[in-house]
């Protein structure tokens, strides 16, 4: 599962100018559960990166799930390094890797190196197709002989997915670790717009991996739900076997009736 990234491929373009202008002293008090993985906590004073491990995906996917299960099994610890709204600006504060309040790419992706490689050299990546434009800016940072590998995790109930994404970002309970709130009415509006996202990312994401020309392996969250206790995946330069154990997670499943009854209501109304 190894692959060549580079500049040329397609994908969302980065806009410097308007992009960096979120990097400020705002994002310093931002208000993230203890065990999210972005947490201070995870830090740590790491070895050289050797290798890159991307998960391609969509909101409300899986993702967090199966980055916590990568971090649980000491595999590495993937997570939105590259969403730009909350985390890029918090980890650039706290890492000090901006200049004035300006985010710095080479000393981000240092930082990032630095901070989140874990012991056996793998850096982990949770990359939204949302967030292609922004990574394709900043790879000419990464260490020059760091082996990349990958998969894509995409969900094959879109109308679900589209419910879930809908609830977490009307609640900001992005997972179950964030505070529950009230829960949002339903609006078929809202929820269709999440579903267009869901699958604009997924396009991009596609033609993004297709550009690239690598094998990859494809998993779906219904199949990860009902699989047995472990994965395992090719990750390093030596192609070694990371088993994934998927009986230890702090994350939780969030979906409950309010998501069964939204999702009904959605297909109703589209007459499906």
């Amino acid at each position: 599962m190894k692959f060549n990234l580079s500049m040329e491929q397609d994908g969302p373009s980065w806009d410097q100018n308007t992009c960096f202008d979120i990097y400020d002293k705002r994002f310093e008090s931002i208000n993230l559960p203890e065990d999210d993985l972005s947490s201070v906590k995870f830090d740590r004073k790491s070895k050289v990166t050797e290798s890159v491990f991307v998960i391609f995906s969509t909101p409300r996917s899986g993702s967090t799930a199966l980055c916590d299960y990568f971090n649980k099994s000491n595999v590495c610890i993937p997570h939105e390094y590259f969403q730009p709204f909350q985390y890029m600006p918090y980890l650039a504060n706290r890492w000090e890797a901006h200049r004035d309040g300006i985010l710095d790419p080479k000393l981000y992706i240092e930082s990032l190196c630095e901070k989140r490689t874990a012991n056996n050299g793998a850096l982990g990546i949770n990359l939204h197709g949302s967030h292609l434009g922004i990574f394709k800016y900043f790879l000419p940072y990464f260490p020059r002989n760091a082996v990349f590998s990958g998969l894509v995790l995409k969900r094959r109930d879109k109308v679900a997915q589209a419910v879930s994404y809908f609830l977490a970002s009307e609640s900001k309970a992005w997972s179950s670790h964030f505070e529950k709130k009230s829960t949002p009415a339903y609006s078929f509006e809202k929820i269709m717009f999440k579903l267009r996202s869901i699958l604009s990312q997924e396009v991009l994401i596609d033609r993004y991996v297709t550009c690239a020309d690598f094998p990859l392996d494809i998993l779906f969250y219904e199949d990860l739900c009902l699989r047995a206790e472990t994965i395992q995946l090719t990750i390093g330069p030596n192609n070694e076997v990371a088993v994934i154990d998927l009986t230890r997670a702090s994350t939780k499943k969030q979906s409950n009736e309010v998501n069964e009854e939204y999702s009904q209501r959605f297909k109703n109304d589209m007459g499906l």
